[in-house]
């Protein structure tokens, strides 16, 4: 008898084990540098629901610049890009944010990590502190951050910003003529503790941004056949928009 009482609470126990629910544990380990695990939350249980249907949510943007076996310089970039997007709740944008400066590139100069995003999108720099691989700081040196390509790996950024709802419209722009050739842009809206939000953007982009040629994707765009660009359609995807549907995106 007491061998069955004894069974019985180690099967509860197991079970309530069983139930216990993890957002993503691969998100609780830290990326590699210029690495990002960005597991497609949304098909968790209870993903797609609005966590903060008013205020600022924090946006997880991944990017990786078109690899290019020699310099990188045809595909890398040395200005500064900004983005911004737009959806379908109140307010309908986030405003111009900033996105990242030298894309392709990696600093290899020393610097505090208060002067990176943290996961809520905050810089915790001060104007005293030494921030060696931001150009709009001032005493920067171009030549002190050793800037060194990095093309053909994924970088990513936070950036805290309105909650626009469900992404219709993303525009990433520069006033540098150095050309950045990423070959993808993805905008995870979903909370990094919950995994609740309003789901994961992709955008295959795989031309030049500069001053003179602005990237610009929407949800409605259509292909050469008029087809409008959906998830199961990869051929679509280099058109606009696809909200992410599926574990890989």
């Amino acid at each position: 008898m007491m061998k069955l009482c004894a069974m019985m609470v180690l099967l509860v126990v197991l079970a309530t084990a069983h139930q216990t629910s993890y957002v993503d544990l691969a998100g609780e380990i830290e990326a590699p540098p210029g690495e990002l695990s960005d597991a497609v939350s949304m098909v968790q249980e209870g993903a797609g629901e609005d966590d903060s249907a008013a205020g600022d949510i924090v946006y997880r943007i991944s990017y990786n610049t078109r690899y290019e076996a020699n310099s990188g310089s045809s595909v890398a970039s040395k200005g500064d890009f900004k983005i911004k997007i737009w959806g379908d709740g109140s307010p309908s944008d986030t405003g111009t944010l900033f996105l990242v400066t030298h894309p392709g590139y990696s600093c290899k100069a020393a610097q505090a990590a208060e002067c990176f995003a943290d996961i809520k999108g905050v810089v915790k720099a001060t104007d005293s502190t030494k921030c060696n691989c931001d150009p709009s700081k001032s005493g920067y040196s171009e030549s002190a951050a050793q800037w060194e390509p990095l093309t053909g790996r994924v970088q990513h950024t936070y950036v805290s910003a309105p909650n626009v709802g469900q992404i219709t419209k993303v525009e990433v722009t520069t006033t540098s003529s150095d050309s950045w050739v990423p070959e993808f842009i993805k905008v995870n809206t979903n909370s990094i503790e919950t995994g609740n939000g309003n789901g994961i953007y992709y955008m295959d982009v795989n031309k030049a941004i500069n001053s003179g040629a602005t990237f610009t994707a929407t949800t409605t765009a259509t292909d050469s056949n008029g087809v409008q660009v959906n998830m199961d359609d990869k051929a679509s995807h280099r058109y606009g928009i696809v909200k992410c549907e599926n574990a890989v995106c």
